[in-house]
């Protein structure tokens, strides 16, 4: 009995030897966000460390796991976009695109590259880093990341409307800088960059305008037409390049730029124009 009493012993040592403990619970966390859901909280002012990659991109699916451990220390929270799941709908020229992703990189600036963090302060883009990284140098990009929280935020602003809107604001003899272009432009984002950069200490307000996101309809032909946009053409001017930059006085078009131009020629266009 002794001997069976020492062998029950030992299992119970034993048993409670490779027994595991608990998991530790992170302390961040990953969110999945679509592209949508970005832009609300883009409109919102809101904050964010945006992680944008696909789900079959092996760099990506490497700093997945960066950041899973990485969430295990560290009081922080990713949003995690994959683009790959962004839903696909047919835009006006009937090609199948992802037009919520194509509406951020419009707002953010052109991912070429995943993984790509972006760092968002107030709705504003503060930093973006493209590459892959391991624990460390990720806990050291993100150091950067928080100096750059400090910079100022924008001096001017940039409004968004369609060409309804437009058209009323004329109307009523409102002055306005219009910006016409379409979201898959290259020229378009490039001169965006340019406006940022530029309303860092220029307090105008810029208007945009993106084709590609008015209404569009068949024609007793088939052809896929935009009619609101043709009104206000007929009001501005024809379009036959993207960007397009109106300076509307009183609702009057009193000057046009097209193309991505400077911060120079942008100070030049706007000479005399009220901030």
């Amino acid at each position: 009995m002794k001997r069976i009493g020492w062998i029950l012993a030992a299992l119970l040592v034993i048993s409670g030897c490779t027994a595991k403990d608990p998991v530790k619970p992170a302390k961040g966390k990953i969110k999945e966000v679509h592209a949508a859901e970005v832009l609300k909280q883009l409109d919102q002012k809101q904050s964010m460390l945006l992680v944008i990659g696909t789900s079959t991109c092996g760099s990506c699916i490497e700093f997945d796991d960066v950041l899973k451990e990485y969430i295990k220390d560290h009081k922080i929270t990713f949003a995690s976009l994959k683009t790959d799941d962004e839903p696909i709908i047919k835009n006006t020229e009937g090609q199948e695109v992802r037009q919520d992703y194509l509406d951020l990189q419009a707002r953010i600036g052109k991912i070429t590259v995943t993984p790509t963090i972006v760092m968002i302060v107030n709705g504003e883009v503060k930093a973006m880093e493209s590459g892959g990284w391991n624990k460390q140098e990720l806990k050291e990009l993100l150091k950067t990341f928080d100096e750059a929280k400090n910079t100022k935020p924008l001096t001017g602003r940039i409004t968004y409307k369609n060409s309804t809107e437009v058209m009323q604001a004329i109307q009523k003899k409102e002055s306005m800088i219009l910006i016409v272009g379409r979201t898959t432009c290259s020229a378009c984002i490039h001169f965006q960059k340019t406006i940022h950069s530029f309303l860092e200490t220029e307090a105008y307000t810029f208007t945009e305008l993106m084709t590609d996101k008015e209404t569009a309809v068949k024609d007793e032909n088939g052809k896929t037409v935009l009619p609101e946009f043709e009104k206000l053409e007929a009001i501005i001017g024809q379009l036959e390049y993207t960007p397009t930059m109106f300076r509307i006085e009183n609702g009057v078009v009193v000057n046009t730029s097209v193309g991505s131009i400077s911060e120079t020629e942008l100070k030049e266009f706007l000479d005399g124009y009220p901030s």
